[in-house]
């Protein structure tokens, strides 16, 4: 329970630098973070921890579509970096599915850590960028 609740007030203060720091990418990127977050909150509620775990990756994958069509477009690195760090994520949770014996469920549980890493580095980025933006 505390380290849920410790992720939403991080989200929560990564949701206030990116809507009053990220302009529109920031903005676009803060709507999936709060859909996909909201989606596997319930996910993990309606069907268990578990028991969740396909609904989870199609949220994650949803997610990594969405940032990486934003990295795509996007003048800024940070979409590229968040991408990264979430697409290891993902890619633990569908090892999990491929090779169910060989992935030991550690990994498996351990992999919504790297969202912490990822939203860090992306905030970062965005402070960057808004640090350039004054500078020229």
């Amino acid at each position: 329970m505390i380290v849920a609740l410790a992720y939403w007030v991080f989200l929560t203060s990564v949701i206030v630098v990116f809507v009053t720091r990220g302009g529109p990418d920031g903005r676009l990127f803060t709507f999936a973070c709060i859909i996909a977050s909201t989606l596997t909150y319930f996910a993990n509620a309606q069907f268990g921890f578990n028991s969740s775990r396909f609904h989870v990756l199609a949220i994650d994958s949803a997610l990594l579509a969405i940032v990486t069509i934003l990295a795509m477009r996007s003048r800024s690195y940070w979409p590229m970096w968040f991408a990264g760090f979430h697409m290891i994520a993902v890619a633990t949770r569908l090892a999990q599915f491929v090779f169910p014996a060989s992935i030991p469920g550690i990994y498996g549980n351990t992999a919504g850590f790297w969202a912490l890493p990822a939203l860090g580095v992306a905030v970062f980025g965005v402070l960057l960028d808004r640090r350039a933006a004054m500078i020229r």
